[in-house]
């Protein structure tokens, strides 16, 4: 009887302390910062990127305009969901279900 008591415990403890119990992944939390370019998908962070980088500021307002890239904001913390080469990522905020693409030099680790 004892040692099917012990292995309960065991699992409850460890369950506690994994995150799950408090929907954590043990992912590391970055905070993001300012002016750096933010997309919506992984095509449009490359277009917004080359708008920038080009002075092609007529697909730079087009894209900013339709919502669809913008430039970063101070303070939001993330979660790095995927990974690309070179410097692509995406990430999602803590505070909500929100998704979008940057690039790596955009996030600083909390």
């Amino acid at each position: 009887m004892k040692p099917t008591r012990d292995l309960i415990l065991l699992c409850i403890l460890l369950f506690a302390f994994s995150g799950s119990a408090t929907g954590q992944s043990g992912t590391a939390v970055y905070i993001t910062k300012k002016d750096f370019p933010v997309a919506a998908s992984e095509a449009d962070l490359d277009l917004f990127q080359y708008g920038m980088t080009q002075n092609h500021l007529a697909l730079w307002m087009k894209l900013r305009q339709e919502g669809r890239g913008k430039l970063s904001e101070t303070g939001r913390e993330v979660v790095i969901i995927e990974e690309k080469a070179p410097n692509k990522v995406k990430v999602r905020t803590t505070d909500s279900s929100q998704e979008f693409w940057t690039i790596k030099e955009a996030l600083e680790l909390k």
